[in-house]
């Protein structure tokens, strides 16, 4: 019999994305950092990265999954939330973070001129 209770409300994914990373310091002053996702979800995301993030912290994250299309920016993902666990381990350095994901829409004028570019390229 497993001790473990699955505490997750959403399905994650295991997706390795680049992420930025941005969060207060102590003093008060914007930090940021650098990390890949090890799994995501609307509500929750792991983040892969050598930053030591304290439990409590409120961070804010970009994430930059890859275009369909050659040459162009692919969708922009936009995570708020507040740091749960953090993990220092031969396994995998980094924290996890419960929030929610959003998707920040780009203009249809961007989008139009990156097809419109990738026509022009073939």
């Amino acid at each position: 019999m497993s001790l473990w209770t699955e505490l997750r409300k959403a399905k994650r994914y295991r997706l390795t994305f680049g992420a930025s990373i941005r969060w207060l310091g102590n003093d008060g002053t914007l930090c940021e950092a650098v990390g890949t996702t090890y799994d995501i979800s609307t509500c929750g995301v792991f983040i892969e990265t050598v930053v030591q993030l304290v439990v409590d912290t409120t961070v804010e994250v970009d994430i930059n999954p890859p275009s369909i299309l050659l040459n162009t920016r692919g969708p922009e993902l936009h995570f708020e939330g507040t740091v749960i666990r953090a993990e220092r381990n031969s396994s995998r350095d980094g924290f996890a973070v419960a929030g929610s994901l959003s998707l920040q829409e780009r203009k249809s004028a961007e989008i139009s001129s990156d097809i419109e570019e990738q026509r022009n390229s073939s």
